[in-house]
C-alpha cells in the first residue's frame, strides 16, 4: 500500500504490494488487477492507464507488452474493459478475496471491486483459505528465494557484530543494517521496524517504535537484542542476535546464551516432517528450565512444563520466532 501521512504532501510511503496479489502475479506496482481465469488456465493483468502528463513524474509509460513479458501473463488489457472482458469469457461467478488473518486477526481491506461486481455470483469465503494453505508449501523457486533473503540478512547481522562498539548508538545499528542489506543485497524495504534494544531495552519485545526510536547509547559490558529482517522480492526474513556491545560475555551473561544456544541447537537437531511446532516449544522450554535449575540455580526446585503460567515470565515467545 501507499499512504499519505497525516495532512502532509510531501511524505508519501514507498509502494508495498498486498502479499497475495503479488504471491499471484508477480507485480509490485500499484493500481492493479489480476484475474485467474479458471476454466481456461489463463492470467489477465489489468492495470490503469496513465494520461501524457505522468511521464514527467513518473517515467516513460509502459506498454500492455512490456507488462505481458515482464509477468509472464497470457493477456493485459486496461481495467476500465474488465467487465467486457468477464462477459468475452462467459464468467459469472467470481472469487474474490477476502479473508482474516490467523495470526493478526486483522481481515482484508483491499478486495477487489468494479463498478459492475453486482451483476456477477460473488464468492468471498473460499479464495483466501485456499491461498492461505498454497503459501504454506514452498515451491522450488521459493525456496531458492527465501535462501537469498535469509543470506541477505544473515550477512548483515554479521556486517553489524563486526562494527558495533560501545558509544556507538542503537539507531547507528539499524542503519548499519539497512545499509548492508539494500547496498549489497538489493533488500529496498525491511520486513519490519528494526528492534535494537541494548541494555535493559532488549526486554522490550517490539522496542524501535516511535515513542523508543532506537536512540539509546550503547554501554560498555551491555548486551544488545538485534531483532532486524530484510525482505527481498516480497520475501520477508525475522532474524535475532543478541550478543555483547564489547565482544566478551561476563560469567552470567555466558550462561544465559549457552541456554539459549543449547535450546536452538536441541530443537533444530529433533525437528524433521510430521513433528508438531508445539512439541518443539515445549522441548525448548525443557532445555531453559534445566538450565535456570541445574546452572544457573534461579529456581530453588524444578519447574514443571506444564506450569504455564510461570513459563510465561521466562518464555515469552513460541519458539518458532
Amino acid at each position: 500500500s501507499t499512504f499519505n501521512f497525516y495532512d502532509n504532501d510531501t511524505l508519501i510511503s514507498n509502494f508495498r504490494q498486498e502479499p497475495f496479489f503479488r504471491y499471484l502475479f508477480g507485480c509490485n506496482e500499484p493500481d492493479l488487477m489480476g484475474l485467474l481465469d479458471l476454466q481456461r488456465q489463463e492470467i489477465v493483468l489489468l492495470l490503469e492507464p496513465q494520461p501524457l502528463e505522468s511521464e514527467r513524474w513518473s517515467g516513460k509509460r509502459r506498454t500492455f507488452k512490456w507488462y505481458q513479458e515482464q509477468y509472464a501473463v497470457h493477456h493485459v488489457a486496461a481495467v476500465q474493459h474488465l467487465h467486457s472482458i468477464l462477459q468475452q469469457r462467459n464468467i459469472q461467478y467470481l472469487y474474490l478475496l477476502h479473508g482474516k488473518n490467523a495470526d493478526s486477526d486483522m481481515c482484508t481491506t483491499t478486495t477487489a471491486t468494479f463498478n459492475e461486481l453486482k451483476q456477477y455470483t460473488l464468492n468471498y469465503a473460499s479464495l483466501h483459505p485456499l491461498l492461505s494453505e498454497a503459501r504454506v508449501i514452498k515451491t522450488p523457486s521459493e525456496i531458492n528465494l527465501l535462501r537469498t533473503a535469509c543470506l541477505v540478512s544473515s550477512k548483515a547481522h554479521v556486517y553489524v557484530m563486526r562494527h558495533i562498539q560501545p558509544k556507538m548508538t542503537e539507531r547507528q545499528l539499524e542503519a548499519l543494517f539497512k545499509g548492508y542489506s539494500y547496498y549489497f543485497g538489493g533488500s529496498r524495504h525491511q520486513a519490519y521496524e528494526c528492534i535494537c534494544g541494548s541494555g535493559h531495552n532488549g526486554s522490550i519485545l517490539h522496542y524501535g517504535h516511535s515513542g523508543y526510536p532506537n536512540d539509546k547509547v550503547l554501554n560498555d559490558g551491555e548486551t544488545v537484542v538485534l531483532d532486524m529482517g530484510s525482505e527481498y522480492l516480497g520475501y520477508a526474513t525475522d532474524i535475532t542476535c543478541s550478543y555483547p556491545v564489547n565482544g566478551s560475555f561476563t560469567p552470567k551473561q555466558k550462561l544465559i546464551h549457552t541456554a539459549v544456544v543449547d535450546a536452538n541447537r536441541t530443537v533444530c537437531n529433533a525437528m524433521k516432517p510430521d513433528v508438531l511446532w508445539t512439541d518443539m516449544h515445549r522441548l525448548a522450554e525443557r532445555v531453559l528450565l534445566t538450565h535456570l535449575y541445574e546452572k544457573m540455580k534461579v529456581l530453588k526446585a524444578p519447574l514443571m512444563v506444564a506450569d504455564a503460567k510461570s513459563l510465561k515470565t521466562i518464555v515469552d515467545y513460541f519458539v518458532q520466532h
